[in-house]
Order: C-alpha cells, then structure tokens, then sequence
C-alpha cells in the first residue's frame, strides 16, 4: 500500500512540476508576442524623399505597406513567429510588384531598446540589412 501510494505521489509531483514548466513557457511566449505586437514606423534614414514605411503585427500577422506621398506603392504580409530574439516572417501576400516575394521566409535578430526595435539579417536570403523601427501604437 505503501509504495501504491508513494508511486501515486511521484507521479503526481512530476504531472505538476511538468503543468508548471508548460505554463511558464506559454507565459514566455505570450510576452514574447506582445513585446512585438503593434504599429510600428521605420525610421532608418536610408529611405529617401517622401517614402515612408509602417508595419503593423498582430498576435499572428503583419502586414508591411511602403507610402510615396501617402500614396500607397507597395504591401506584403503573412504569418510570422517570434521567440523572444529571433522573428521569422512568412511571405504570404502582396501586391503585384513584389510577387516575386511570395512564399519567401526571412529571419531575423530583433533587440528592443525603448521603444524602439533593431532589427538585422539577411533579406530573402540573399541582402544583408540592418533597419531601426518605432513603435508608435
């Protein structure tokens, strides 16, 4: 009865030790999303003239829309992940001039600084680039 009972009892611990662990992880990741989640504006000052740049995540998508005198000239969006450092985007629509994007995956390190996001990495594995964005929703 004894080790019945004693086996019941590791197994219990352990059932809960693993719910803990599980739950803090899910925690993580939750932060992690939302450390990333809003409107962001690029501001990097090799864009030049009147072109400018926003991007805006959801807890799943980002949608990506460049604007020459508030006009909008390009847009590409999907899905992404984000673990905290590393943010994958998975290139799933836009529009006619950037076609030659879809189903391309980019990665990049993200660090957060205010703010602020920089991120860096190799543009659809082939264009190293180094961009600095601003939350501004």
């Amino acid at each position: 009865m004894k080790r019945c009972f004693l086996g019941a009892m590791v197994v219990f611990v352990t059932l809960l030790f693993c719910a803990n662990v599980s739950c803090k992880s899910l925690e993580k990741q939750g932060n992690n999303v939302d450390q990333i989640v809003g409107v962001w504006q690029y501001v990097t000052e090799s864009m030049s003239g009147n072109v400018k740049m926003k991007k805006i995540i959801t807890k799943n998508h980002f949608l990506v829309v460049w604007t020459v005198d508030n006009e909008i000239v390009n847009s590409v969006g999907g899905t992404y992940s984000f673990d905290g450092k590393t943010y994958t985007e998975n290139v799933e629509f836009g529009t006619p001039n950037v076609r030659n994007r879809l189903g391309s995956k980019t990665i990049v390190d993200v660090r957060f600084e205010g703010n602020r996001k920089h991120i860096s990495g190799v543009l659809f594995g082939t264009t190293p680039f180094n961009e600095v964005w601003e939350r501004i929703e």
